[in-house]
């Protein structure tokens, strides 16, 4: 059995214009008919009014996640690019003097590898708690 409604959109109102354009400029990929389109519609708006009615908040919550998740985008993009300059930087510098391992080895761009001694200058001290990114 199938059940039938009719939708009208008036030319002078705004919002069903709106809506009209909306509904005529579909995805045909990502919708199959304008038919499911609405009734997916349908449901997502009142699932979201009984969340609302539920919790006075849900709406609050909802931007405040928003917001954080572009924070945090934003911050793992500028670390990613700090991250990248240091390893970028690190590497131009090895490649300028010494490679080292993690053995302590100290490999030369010519000769081979030699053992580091308490008494080698360490050039630099750069701790970073990769465990803070996630």
């Amino acid at each position: 059995m199938i059940k039938s409604k009719t939708l009208r959109f008036h030319e002078e109102n705004m919002e069903d214009m709106k809506a009209w354009n909306y509904l005529n400029k579909l995805n045909s990929k990502k919708f199959k008919s304008q038919n499911k389109f609405m009734i997916q519609a349908i449901i997502e708006f009142y699932e979201r009014q009984e969340k609302i009615e539920e919790d006075p908040y849900f709406e609050k919550r909802e931007k405040e996640e928003a917001f954080i998740n572009r924070i945090v985008t934003e911050v793992e993009r500028k670390a990613f690019e700090k991250l990248s300059g240091l390893s970028d930087m690190n590497l131009s510098h090895n490649m300028s003097g010494h490679l080292h391992d993690l053995s302590g080895n100290d490999f030369q761009s010519r000769g081979g590898p030699t053992k580091f001694t308490e008494s080698d200058e360490i050039e630099s001290n750069i701790y970073i708690d990769l465990d803070a990114f996630g």
